[in-house]
Order: C-alpha cells, then sequence, then structure tokens
C-alpha cells in the first residue's frame, strides 16, 4: 500500500481512478480500440443493462440520453476490452507480464489522485489528527498579504503545530486561505507515500514460497 496513512474509504476512490471505467476506456482509446474491439449482441444487451443502471434513466425517446448510452457503450467496451487485455497476458505470457503492461500503461499514467480528498472540515480534522498525534493543536498565522484594499487581495497563511510549519494556503481572504493551509496540512499527512512495499501479485512469481505481509493501516479520518 503506497499511503498506508489514508483511510481505506479514500484508497478505494484512489483505486477507482487508476482502473475505473473512465480510466481504462480513456486508454483503450489512446491506444485505439475501437478501430479493432467487436462484441456480440448477448455483450451489447449485458452492456446496456449496466449503463442503465448507473445512469438510472430509461427514457428512450430522450435524443441526449440515447446519445450519451451510444458513447458510455463505447467507452464500457473499452475498458472491458482493457481488462481482456490484461488477462490474456496473465494466461499467455504469465503475471510478470500481465504486472508490467499494469505498472507501465496504467499505474505510471499522471493522474491527480489528491483529488479525491474532498476534506469539508480540514481545520477541524487537522485539530483532530493533531490530538490523535499527541502535538500541539495547529494554529494559524497570516505569512503575506497584499493588496488587502484593493479588487484583488491575496493572502498567505501558514499552520503550525507549535514551532513547526505544516502547510501553507493562499487566497483572495483570510477564510480561505487558513482552509487552504489546514487542507494542505492534512494532505502533507495523509499522502506520504510509501516506495518500498509488496505487492499481493509478488506470490504468483518465480519466488513460490513468497508471503505476501499488507501494509498496515495506520490512521483513520478525524471524527
Amino acid at each position: 500500500m503506497k499511503f498506508p496513512l489514508l483511510h481505506t474509504n479514500y484508497l478505494e476512490k484512489i483505486v477507482n481512478i487508476y482502473n475505473g471505467i473512465g480510466t481504462l476506456s480513456t486508454f483503450g482509446s489512446e491506444i485505439g480500440l475501437k478501430y479493432v474491439m467487436r462484441w456480440s449482441e448477448s455483450t451489447d444487451l449485458y452492456i446496456s443493462s449496466a449503463i442503465e443502471d448507473q445512469s438510472g434513466s430509461t427514457d428512450e425517446n430522450n435524443v441526449l440520453y440515447e446519445s450519451r448510452k451510444i458513447s458510455n457503450k463505447i467507452g464500457y467496451v473499452m475498458a472491458q476490452a482493457v481488462q481482456a487485455i490484461v488477462g490474456a497476458l496473465y494466461l499467455d505470457k504469465g503475471p510478470n507480464s500481465a504486472r508490467k503492461f499494469v505498472q507501465d500503461y496504467l499505474l505510471s499514467r499522471d493522474l491527480d489522485i489528491q483529488q479525491v480528498y474532498d476534506v469539508k472540515t480540514p481545520k477541524k480534522d487537522l485539530s483532530a489528527l493533531m490530538r490523535r498525534l499527541g502535538r500541539e493543536p495547529p494554529i494559524s498565522r497570516l505569512l503575506f498579504e497584499a493588496g488587502r484594499l484593493t479588487k484583488e487581495p491575496i493572502f498567505v497563511i501558514g499552520v503550525y503545530s507549535d514551532t513547526e510549519k505544516l502547510a501553507e494556503g493562499f487566497g483572495s481572504n483570510l477564510k480561505m486561505a487558513e482552509f487552504r493551509a489546514a487542507k494542505n496540512a492534512l494532505v502533507n499527512y495523509y499522502f506520504k507515500e510509501i516506495k518500498d512495499f509488496t505487492l499481493p501479485s509478488a506470490i504468483d512469481t518465480h519466488q513460490k514460497q513468497m508471503s505476501y505481509i499488507p501494509t498496515k493501516v495506520c490512521d483513520t479520518p478525524a471524527s
């Protein structure tokens, strides 16, 4: 696990960013899968049903709905095709080739994983985090300001625990800057990345005696 401090709810969202329908569909489009993939009528009916379940709409007379359904259908099929490629590599070339394909073409993509962290009350959550860690409560300090009386003011807030600066945030008003500083402090903590960890698929390699030991999930969100 690359982010052991992050709560599992957010980890599930990160997994979806890397291997969700949207990401796999985009990758499939980039490599031209839509020009070579084929599917049967039974598969088409299954996909249409799945898309309707996700959208919650069944208005067949809605032209916009029909257009979106066709677009979603193609994207869904491309995502399934990418998954099929990984499965074919696993069966034909072995787990190492499948894992290398996933790492090289999917996990290596430059995606904004921090977008999943949609915290609503960062000041409260940061205070709770500092309390759990046995540290001094966070204090916000104004580090810089310009144009307070103009139409485009700028404020920079630093959030500290004792003498340690946890993060900075900027904004057009003090409240916005303080919000961003607290959120950035939480991001700095929860998104600490562990470089050296064992993948579950490691047990499928030539090291048959290897056992998978999961990384400990070390924290929980603020209550």
